[in-house]
C-alpha cells in the first residue's frame, strides 16, 4: 500500500537542467530548434508536476500562493534588471526595447507586439513564464472547482483556449497568445501526472513505480520505454522533418512527453550525485541568466570557428551561466523565498 509520503523524483532535476542546456545552445544560434523542445519539456513537467504536487487535498489559494512564491519574484528582479539596461543602453537588443508601457506589461504578463514586430516581453525568454502563469491560474481555478477532477477541468479549459485560437484565428495579440497550441503541452503533463498517480496508488513509495507490473511485463516494458525514449532524442537531434504540418509545440511536444514520461518511470528511483543535483535546483536560475550570456557570446565569439573552439566556447559558456546562477538562486530562490513562505504560508 501507498503510505501517502511523496518521495523524491531526483530525474526530474535532471531533465530540467537537460532542457536548460537545450534552451542555452539554441540562443548561440550554433543549433536549429533544440530550443523549443527544451521549452515543451519545461511545459510538460509543469503539467505532471502540477498534478503530482497536489496528490494530496490542497487549496486553490494555497496552491497559487506556492506557485506565485516559486515563479515571480526571479522573473520580476530579472525583468526590472532588464529594463535597466534597455534604458541605460537603448537600442542593445533587436527584441527588446526600454518603452516604460512594455515594461508594465511585462511585469503583467500581458503579450504585446514590440516595435520589432515579436510577441517578447522585454524579457525576451519570458515569454514561456507568461505560459506558466497563465497555466497556474487555469489549474488553480480547477482546483477551486474540484480537487478530484482538477485534471480533466484544466485539460478542457486548455484544450478550449486551444481550439479557439485554431478555429476562430483570434486578431487580439493578448488573446492570440493565450489560445495558442503550446497549452496543449500543459494537458501532456497532466495527463503523464495523472497516469503516474495511477501506477503510483498501490506501490510504496520507496519501490519503482513499473515493480507493481506483473513479473513478465517488466523487462518488455522498459524495453519500450527505453526506445521510445531514444526515438525522441533522435527525432531531436537529427532534426528530421515529419511528411504533414504540425505546430511546433506538438511537433517537439510529444517527443518531449515521450521523454519526460519515459524518463520517470525509468529512473524515478535512481539516486544521482548531490553535485549534479544542486547544480539542477538552480535551473531556473540559469534559464534567465544565459539570456544575458548568450547574448555576450553571440557578439564576442567568431564568426566561423573549427570545431575544437567551438566546443571550447561553448564549455566556457556553460561555465560562466552556472557560476553566475548561483548569486540569483542563492539570494533569491533560496534566501527571498524562503522569508516569503513563511511570511505567507504560516504553518
Amino acid at each position: 500500500m501507498n503510505t501517502g509520503r511523496t518521495a523524491r523524483i531526483d530525474i526530474m532535476q535532471i531533465i530540467r537542467l537537460f532542457a536548460a542546456s537545450m534552451i542555452i545552445l539554441y540562443h548561440t544560434g550554433l543549433v536549429g530548434s533544440c530550443g523549443y523542445f527544451g521549452v515543451q519539456i519545461f511545459f510538460v513537467i509543469s503539467g505532471f508536476l502540477a498534478y503530482h504536487t497536489t496528490r494530496k487535498p490542497v487549496s486553490a489559494g494555497r496552491y497559487l500562493v506556492r506557485r506565485s512564491i516559486r515563479l515571480l519574484p526571479l522573473y520580476w528582479i530579472f525583468t526590472i534588471l532588464t529594463f535597466l539596461v534597455l534604458t541605460l543602453r537603448p537600442g542593445i537588443s533587436n527584441l527588446s526595447d526600454g518603452d516604460p508601457l512594455h515594461f508594465l506589461k511585462s511585469l503583467l504578463f500581458i503579450p504585446y507586439k514590440g516595435d520589432a514586430g515579436a510577441v517578447l516581453p522585454i524579457l525576451a525568454v519570458g515569454w514561456t513564464m507568461q505560459y506558466e502563469v497563465a497555466f497556474a491560474l487555469l489549474f488553480a481555478l480547477s482546483l477551486l472547482i474540484s480537487h478530484r477532477h482538477r485534471g480533466i477541468i484544466c485539460s478542457l479549459l486548455l484544450l478550449a483556449l486551444t481550439a479557439v485560437g485554431l478555429f476562430l484565428k483570434p486578431k487580439s495579440v493578448f488573446v492570440k497568445f493565450y489560445t495558442d497550441a503550446h497549452l496543449v503541452c500543459f494537458v501532456l503533463g497532466l495527463l503523464s501526472g495523472w497516469a503516474y498517480g495511477k501506477l503510483r496508488a498501490s506501490v510504496p513509495e520507496d519501490r519503482p513505480v513499473l515493480s507493481g507490473l506483473p513479473g513478465s511485463l517488466r523487462i518488455p516494458v522498459r524495453v519500450l520505454l527505453s526506445a521510445l525514449v531514444l526515438t525522441a532524442l533522435a527525432f531531436l537531434f537529427s532534426g528530421a522533418k515529419l511528411p504533414f504540418r504540425l505546430h511546433i509545440s506538438v511537433r517537439l511536444g510529444i517527443p518531449a512527453w515521450i521523454l519526460v514520461s519515459g524518463l520517470i518511470l525509468l529512473l524515478e528511483r535512481v539516486s544521482f550525485p548531490s553535485k549534479l543535483l544542486a547544480l539542477c535546483n538552480m535551473t531556473y536560475s540559469i534559464f534567465l541568466v544565459e539570456y544575458f550570456t548568450t547574448s555576450v557570446y553571440k557578439r564576442l565569439a567568431p564568426a566561423s570557428m573549427s570545431l575544437p573552439a567551438t566546443v571550447l566556447s561553448l564549455l566556457i559558456l556553460f561555465a560562466v551561466t552556472f557560476v553566475l546562477s548561483v548569486i540569483p538562486y542563492q539570494l533569491i530562490e533560496v534566501r527571498l523565498t524562503s522569508r516569503l513562505k513563511k511570511a505567507l504560508q504560516p504553518s
